[in-house]
């Protein structure tokens, strides 16, 4: 029921922006048609991509996932500029022409939206790189000394995921001197098959309290067991749950 409604929603998302671009653009009937069946197909395509077998070679399969999930992002800014626009054309509707003379029309105004999502998914590329470290204090009764705690979540680590990546995560938590390393959120996105090499690097953080803990959050439970190499390193382990 769940991937029911998240397609229905997901092609509703295609089906608004295409039905604007058509308009903005004066398509014919017919190419509206087949970008309609385009729009069926992009709907899709995230389920397809989690059907793709483990046993292909992993450089196309990132490439596949990249398009599908870059695409995801463009069509959301895309869906939600557009329904912007478009209520902004029928509250033009009620007032004088000569008050909403600013707004464009037609190509100009496709073209604005087009523009806008392009900067917004630049700098969301780019936000993606900068890892925000939050500082807080925390006093207990239970310690007998400093302990300093980093808290890692949400790396959905996959096959989207670069090992020269997870090699710099690695170094960046090392250099803020840790005495314990906390996985949560969801660690773990797809393909838990090829992230042997991930759980080796992030096993060789080693704090010195040599114990780190580890929730185990995955997107598709089915994948528990392959993505076992997480949870049972020697400084994973201490918590595991899944969700």
């Amino acid at each position: 029921m769940f991937f029911l409604v998240a397609a229905l929603v997901y092609f509703s998302m295609h089906a608004l922006v295409w039905a604007r671009t058509s308009q903005q653009l004066g398509l014919s009937r017919r190419a509206t048609l087949l970008g309609l069946l385009i729009a069926a197909f992009l709907t899709i395509s995230p389920f397809l991509a989690h059907f793709i077998p483990a046993t292909w070679p992993q450089p196309p399969v990132r490439v596949a996932w990249w398009l599908v999930y870059l695409w995801m992002g463009v069509i959301f800014y895309l869906f939600w500029l557009q329904l912007v626009v478009f209520v902004l054309e029928l509250a033009a509707r009620l007032v004088p022409a000569s008050w909403t003379a600013w707004l464009p029309r037609g190509g100009r105004q496709l073209s604005l939206v087009v523009l806008i999502t392009v900067l917004i998914v630049i700098y969301g590329l780019y936000a993606a790189t900068q890892w925000n470290v939050p500082r807080l204090n925390i006093k207990s009764p239970h310690l007998t000394r400093d302990t300093r705690i980093v808290l890692v979540s949400d790396t959905h680590f996959g096959v989207m995921t670069r090992q020269a990546w997870v090699e710099r995560l690695a170094s960046f938590i090392k250099d803020l001197q840790p005495d314990l390393v906390l996985f949560a959120g969801d660690q773990i996105n797809d393909h838990p098959e090829w992230l042997e090499p991930k759980a080796s690097v992030l096993a060789d953080i080693a704090p010195p309290s040599a114990c780190s803990v580890s929730w185990a959050t995955m997107n598709f439970t089915s994948a528990w067991e392959p993505a076992s190499c997480f949870t049972t390193r020697p400084v994973f382990g201490c918590c595991a749950t899944r969700v």
